[in-house]
């Protein structure tokens, strides 16, 4: 069923005093501190008021400022707190405590604007923005025109199921990922920017056995986030949550530090992805 517009919500919304007319209800508010936000866009992602969504991103952009965009792994990445059950509880994912996840975060900077971000999230194989999957074929499950999705204002919301093989040193593979995009304003001081935000919430519907019938990934949680900058270009954050339960333990700062290189390795592929599609 194709989701009901968020211009139709906020029309509604005028006819019903003080829910989401900006006239009548105060601009709501997100918290400060990374770990805070990375949870709250998480749980807000479906809430019907963008403004919500809206003051997080402005708080995330504030907070990412402090970063250097461009500079070393290590000065990029950040470990969010653990997730809790309210966080998503909204969305089906394995019955296990989703504070059993290790947590991995990584910012970085594009010199692609972010519109183009969102026309690359319309490929069916997305294998050459992800060195770590042997395989990535993406299903559009709603809008039924996926076309339209961030190019008409009733349309910024895109829902997707993703085929996967992912290999690395920890495991390999094969799951179904489920991912929502979603398109908001940059909103600064209760003032639009011009400029706009692409999101995605990803998970785990179920826990998924490796090849080898020894590793298993139990639960898997992403938020990624592109902003786009002033003067052009794209901020990105991507924060992980997972848990695998591996033949071989390895101590979770191991496997923060390989998480934390394949996606530096994601954000690289993923801008000469875009740069060779669009040749740009």
């Amino acid at each position: 069923m194709r989701p009901t517009p968020l211009s139709l919500v906020l029309a509604l919304g005028l006819l019903a005093p003080g829910l989401l007319a900006p006239g009548c209800a105060a601009a709501p508010e997100a918290p400060d501190g990374m770990s805070d936000l990375s949870r709250f866009l998480i749980r807000e992602f479906d809430n019907e008021d963008p403004r919500v969504m809206e003051a997080g991103i402005a708080n995330l952009e504030a907070s990412l400022s402090v970063f250097d965009l461009e500079g070393p792994r290590g000065d990029r990445g950040f470990d969010p707190d653990d997730l809790t059950e309210d966080d998503v509880s909204a969305i089906e994912h394995p019955d296990v405590p989703v504070d059993g996840c290790v947590p991995v975060g990584l910012v970085g900077g594009s010199p692609h604007d972010v519109e183009w971000f969102g026309r690359y999230t319309l490929v069916t194989d997305q294998s050459p923005a992800e060195p770590s999957a042997a395989s990535y074929a993406r299903t559009f499950l709603a809008p039924e025109d996926p076309d339209c999705f961030g190019e008409d204002d009733d349309c910024p919301l895109m829902n997707t199921s993703n085929q996967i093989r992912r290999a690395n040193i920890l495991y390999t593979v094969d799951f179904e990922l489920w991912k929502d995009f979603r398109w908001f304003d940059v909103v600064v001081d209760d003032e639009p920017t011009g400029r706009r935000t692409l999101i995605s919430r990803s998970w785990f519907k179920e826990s998924f056995e490796g090849v080898n019938g020894q590793n298993t990934i139990v639960q898997s949680f992403t938020l990624d986030v592109f902003i786009g900058a002033e003067g052009g270009g794209t901020w990105r954050y991507h924060v992980l949550w997972s848990e695998a339960d591996l033949a071989t333990p390895v101590e979770e700062s191991v496997t923060q530090g390989t998480v934390r290189l394949s996606i530096d390795q994601h954000f690289t592929a993923h801008d000469e992805a875009i740069a060779e599609l669009f040749a740009l």
